[in-house]
């Protein structure tokens, strides 16, 4: 009996052995392997898709929480100036390149120390586009160290949720008492009142920027609100506003923009002679771009 048991076990064994070498033999096939693992392989992928999706609701709704965003908000109220690399590579080429205006900047700053919110006004900058208004009182805030946000305000956009949307965040609900909230939070937070520096863009209306600020300037007087507008957007009712003040900034005179290029354009390697024909940012830039593209072709050999 117990010979007839060993030689039945044998059997077995030697019947399981060339199952499992043929079911490697099997598996040797790709397509073999991933029908094989199939359960395995689409288990793993749900579970992965499901906590992708769990970690991305997580971490939207920790996003739409109004702590979170105001949190967002206050540090960039508050946050630390400075003028880094790709700050100075997207500046305009008189920046880049040591065009001074510091009478047009000390007279900002001045404009800037006045400012309190016990006694709120709106100084509004204007000059026709490409006299460096934009450049000058830029450079008068960086100086002077003020925490601002600038805020691009296009067409009919309203003007709350394009501040909103240059603080960073996305807010549902009443825009109103949000700017409101993160501005007392971020004065508290540095003891300073915070600077929103508003440009209109594109055709928008001073008259309505003014009364969408208003709110927040003079009746509740959580920030500080500058303007830069256009000559060609003002009329004689914007200019009329209560509690508005008007600030011209000097337009480029010709001896700063032929100083301007004679620093940008080295004299040794200029053919022809030159003259400033504009006074413009965008005409000074265009004469100094053109002069050095002949300049490389002719060292190229072009």
């Amino acid at each position: 009996m117990c010979v007839l048991d060993k030689s039945e076990w044998q059997r077995d064994h030697h019947r399981q052995m060339r199952g499992l070498l043929r079911e490697r033999v099997k598996e040797r096939d790709f397509r073999y392997t991933l029908t094989k693992y199939s359960g395995v392989v689409s288990a793993s992928v749900a579970l992965l898709g499901i906590a992708f999706a769990f970690g991305w609701n997580m971490t939207t709704y920790r996003t739409q929480q109004r702590a979170h965003q105001l949190s967002v908000t206050v540090r960039t109220l508050t946050q630390p100036l400075n003028l880094d690399q790709s700050a100075l590579q997207a500046a305009p080429l008189m920046v880049r390149q040591g065009a001074s205006r510091d009478r047009e900047e000390s007279a900002v700053r001045r404009m800037l120390h006045r400012l309190d919110a016990a006694h709120p006004r709106i100084p509004v900058f204007t000059r026709p586009h490409g006299c460096g208004k934009s450049t000058v009182w830029r450079s008068a805030v960086l100086k002077k160290g003020v925490p601002h946000v600038c805020v691009d305000v296009r067409g009919t956009e309203d003007t709350l949720r394009s501040v909103v949307k240059a603080l960073g965040v996305e807010v549902c609900g009443d825009l109103l008492d949000f700017v409101e909230e993160a501005c007392r939070m971020a004065r508290a937070a540095r003891g300073e009142t915070p600077l929103l520096l508003l440009r209109l863009r594109e055709g928008s209306s001073l008259q309505r920027v003014y009364r969408d600020v208003a709110a927040l300037a003079f009746d509740r007087r959580v920030c500080h609100v500058v303007m830069e507008v256009p000559t060609e957007a003002l009329s004689m009712a914007s200019a009329g506003l209560p509690r508005l003040d008007l600030c011209v900034i000097p337009a480029f005179s010709r001896e700063e923009a032929f100083a301007h290029t004679r620093r940008a354009i080295d004299p040794v390697s200029l053919g022809p002679s030159l003259d400033v024909v504009g006074v413009s940012r965008s005409d000074v830039d265009d004469v100094i771009a053109a002069v050095r593209q002949r300049r490389s072709i002719r060292m190229r050999g072009y």
